[in-house]
């Protein structure tokens, strides 16, 4: 609702706008706690991560107490390197409606960047209607489009990679507050291996998140068992 094209995955406008959202709910309240905790799901649990790596120096003045996030969007621009003209069809419009909000998000956060270069005229037209459309809408437009039908050249050619790396690379330090990530074996929507990497690359770097598998759980599924862990996980920050 706010103008612009909205900045998806971009991870650190997401975690500035969960911060400012407490600090204006302050401003309006000062009744309220300076605790707080951050708490996503899907591109809100890749926000929920983005929000912990930094909340603590961006927000010194209020009590940050960690986060949770389950089916985290992570590794993105990773799984984008594998997209060219000539990869095989992915029938999944979800899949397809989302490549075209990651590639407004990188537009959005790098205007200078010629991401025209590599879409074809569809490609161009989708990108044009995830502008104004929901998730819903935009994936029935997106039906029978596959990843590859979008593309003019690889995403792995050029720019595109460093680019949209600067804008959704999760970081894989920083945390200072426990942070708990769920993710379910049956998710499609952020599929559980781009999460296992994620986990991997952090415990390389130093950081060691409370991570919860939940088997045979799909996106929304997994969060809905997550919470019989989260919930006591968040009362313990609370304590």
């Amino acid at each position: 609702g706010t103008p612009g094209v909205h900045a998806y995955l971009d991870g650190r406008a997401e975690a500035h706008a969960a911060i400012d959202m407490v600090r204006a709910a302050h401003a309006v309240d000062d009744s309220l706690a300076p605790k707080w905790v951050a708490i996503g799901q899907s591109q809100g649990g890749g926000a929920a991560v983005f929000t912990a790596s930094l909340a603590t120096r961006y927000a010194p003045e209020l009590d940050y107490r960690g986060a949770v996030a389950t089916g985290p969007a992570s590794n993105i621009v990773d799984a984008a390197t594998l997209i060219g003209p000539h990869t095989p069809p992915i029938g999944s419009s979800h899949i397809t409606a989302y490549a075209t909000y990651v590639f407004n998000g990188v537009k959005a956060a790098r205007p200078d960047f010629d991401l025209d270069s590599y879409l074809t005229p569809l490609g161009k037209q989708l990108v044009i209607d995830a502008q104004t459309l929901c998730f819903a809408p935009l994936a029935e437009r997106a039906a029978g489009v596959s990843l590859n039908q979008l593309v003019s050249r690889p995403l792995a050619d050029g720019d595109f990679v460093p680019t949209a790396r600067s804008v959704m690379d999760v970081p894989l330090t920083g945390y200072d507050r426990p942070l708990f990530i769920g993710q379910g074996t049956n998710d499609t929507d952020v599929p559980a291996p781009l999460t296992a990497k994620l986990v991997a690359d952090m415990a390389a770097a130093g950081t060691h998140p409370e991570v919860h598998v939940y088997v045979g759980k799909d996106h929304s599924g997994a969060m809905l068992a997550s919470l019989a862990d989260s919930v006591p996980f968040v009362a313990r920050l609370f304590s």
